[in-house]
């Protein structure tokens, strides 16, 4: 052992990189306390592995010896060297606590600073006594992050001594409130409204920071005044602080505490701030709904920057008027630009109120694309013939984008009025055109009955194929055309055929998937394997165990297999446990799979057995994450 350890220690000098990175990760496993300097050493290394492989080596010892010798470190000309030593004394977490305690007390500013930080970020009680005696340090750029990191730890303690230290610079008193406002007591919260009656930019920048952490509804007035009386020095600020506050209240208390404040400086700072204050203070007015005029939130409708639109529109959404008037003059001015019109189409189709169709209705005819596009979104439900009607031309639109909204806006309106229409579109050359067809048709059919073919459980191109061969929305003619279908020369529409009548009526297709499971074709047998093992029947179970009892290819054992354990009946497991003893790997896997999913003490015995006899790497990985599973399930 010591001569390993050692060996390894000497390789940290070795020429070769993988041997160096060798040595720093053996160092790490064997928990060699002798190997602390080394590895030290080692995170100077010029390969960046090395460094990485002796810092975690470093934190696995853990030790106070560890820290004691990383903290060297802290000293060096390499920024990427100090900032892993710091991260290890993170890492170490209590066990470097009396090590940076200790390092409070250096003479180097630097380092007492790297202590303070690094205490801040374990948050550990311990740390606090140091950490309250470094606020007196000389050098204020400690003292500073002594104060920030008594505000990360959060002692109500702390509250005295950080008040002592707001009379010291106007850099450290900004510090000290951010850390009344981390700690956030009542006590604190004073001492910040307080601090806003100073006028020096950076203590205000700090009263506005320190109420956002403190999170208090109390905080309100006091940035709304911040906000009235400097807005474009601090507007940008005080918006996010009041958004994070708002945030994070709700309920009664918030609605009453709000009704009282002047929304003046908020409008003022959403009609001329700087695009992100713009955008904030907008969503901020989501709070106030019950005082925000409808027109105000109107103009921003035109505004240059489309996220400041949508967050108006947002905002109008929730406030939802019953008095529509101000979209409809938009839409009707000849003087409103297209972004507004847009806009306005869009909250109509999103508020559906009664008579917002009318106004929609008109834009499909649009000679600007934006507009036909916007007005086929904001469609809703019922619509009438006329607008059937209009949405079937548009279909045959030589624009694809118009062909492919139309076809989305069907797959929202779920009209059955469109099916035939939609079918035909499945044989489209561009692909955007037929992927939208086949959304919208799959939404028709799932609107007339939930447990419909051709949904969710096929792929795309048997969905297609199945649309093309059973266009119709007659569930008895539906029936017999699938019956219809299962002698077709296709077997791509004969493995369809056998799984939509599963999923239509799994109990009087059986006679029909016992005729596929003899079918000639793989794609075919498959197809109804899967079909039985979707339906927990007695009659699919038992169509399954004497279908997987008779057969001997190892695809339809492995499909069989899996079609049982997803049944899940502990019964099928007598039929399946032949099958561990399966040569074909994925057939084996499968089993296991199966018994892992039907669960239960014979299915954990008969796969502890394999466990003891099993040799395949691959196997033994499924079978010890399935024994792990079972173990618990069967004991619990």
């Amino acid at each position: 052992m010591e001569q390993e350890v050692a060996q390894f220690i000497a390789d940290l000098k070795h020429p070769d990189e993988y041997q160096r990175l060798s040595a720093a990760e053996n160092l790490g496993d064997m928990r060699a306390g002798e190997a602390v300097d080394p590895l030290v050493q080692a995170l100077e290394d010029p390969a960046r592995s090395v460094m990485e492989a002796a810092s975690e080596s470093l934190v696995t010892i853990g030790t106070e010896k560890v820290a004691e010798a990383t903290t060297q470190l802290l000293e060096s000309d390499d920024p990427t060297v100090r900032s892993e030593a710091a991260s290890i004394l993170v890492q170490l977490d209590e066990t470097a606590v009396p090590t940076l305690n200790r390092l409070l007390s250096d003479k180097d500013h630097d380092l007492r600073q790297y202590a303070v930080d690094a205490l801040a970020e374990i948050n550990s009680p311990r740390a606090i006594p140091s950490v309250l005696r470094a606020l007196d340090d000389p050098n204020e750029n400690v003292a500073a992050a002594a104060a920030e990191a008594l505000g990360k730890l959060g002692n109500e303690e702390a509250i005295q001594p950080i008040l002592r230290q707001l009379n010291r610079s106007h850099w450290m008193r900004g510090a000290c409130l951010r850390a009344l406002g981390a700690i956030g007591t009542e006590e604190a919260l004073n001492a910040i409204l307080e601090a806003a009656k100073d006028s020096e930019p950076v203590v205000l920048f700090s009263v506005i920071q320190a109420l956002a952490k403190a999170d208090s509804l109390k905080g309100i007035p006091t940035l709304i005044k911040i906000l009235e009386k400097e807005p474009e020095t601090y507007g940008e600020e005080a918006i996010i602080a009041l958004k994070i506050i708002l945030h994070h209240h709700s309920g009664d208390s918030k609605s009453s505490y709000l009704q009282d404040v002047s929304l003046e400086p908020i409008y003022d700072a959403a009609r001329s701030g700087n695009v992100d204050t713009r955008l904030n203070a907008i969503k901020l007015l989501s709070n106030f709904l019950q005082q925000i005029p409808f027109s105000f939130l109107v103009q921003f409708y035109s505004d240059p920057e489309a996220a400041v639109r949508r967050s108006a529109l947002n905002v109008v959404v929730q406030l939802a008027p019953t008095d529509t008037t101000p979209l409809v003059e938009i839409l009707q001015s000849t003087q409103s630009p297209m972004e507004a019109k847009a806009g306005a189409l869009d909250t109509l189709g999103r508020l559906k109120h009664p008579n917002s169709l009318q106004h929609i209705v008109p834009f499909l005819d649009s000679d600007d694309i934006t507009l036909q596009r916007v007005a086929l979104n904001a469609l809703f439900p019922p619509i009438d013939q006329a607008v059937c009607d209009k949405m079937k031309e548009l279909l045959n639109s030589p624009i694809t984008e118009i062909q492919v909204h139309t076809l989305m806006a069907i797959e929202r309106l779920q009209d059955m009025e469109f099916f035939e229409q939609v079918i035909q579109m499945l044989n489209d050359d561009d692909i955007d055109v037929v992927d939208a067809a086949d959304a919208a048709l799959v939404a028709i059919v799932e609107k007339i009955n939930p447990h419909y073919p051709f949904l969710a459980c096929f792929s795309q191109d048997e969905r297609r194929k199945a649309f093309q061969h059973f266009n119709t929305g007659n569930a008895d003619a539906i029936s017999a055309q699938l019956v219809e279908a299962l002698e077709h020369k296709d077997e791509a529409i004969r493995s369809i055929a056998i799984k939509a009548l599963a999923n239509t009526n799994p109990i009087e297709s059986l006679p029909m998937i016992r005729k596929a499971l003899e079918d000639p074709e793989k794609t075919v047998v498959i197809a109804a394997i899967a079909a039985c093992g979707c339906v927990n029947s007695p009659e699919t179970r038992s169509l399954l165990e004497e279908f997987l009892v008779n057969t001997a290819n190892p695809h339809y054992i492995t499909e069989a297999v899996l079609a049982l354990g997803h049944i899940g009946q502990s019964s099928s497991i007598s039929c399946i446990l032949p099958h561990l003893k399966h040569p074909d790997t994925y057939t084996k896997l499968a089993t296991i799979e199966a018994l892992q999913t039907i669960g239960g003490s014979q299915a954990l015995k008969a796969l502890q057995e394999l466990y003891l006899e099993e040799v395949d790497p691959e196997v033994i990985d499924v079978l010890e994450q399935a024994l792990e599973v079972l173990e618990e399930t069967v004991e619990a």
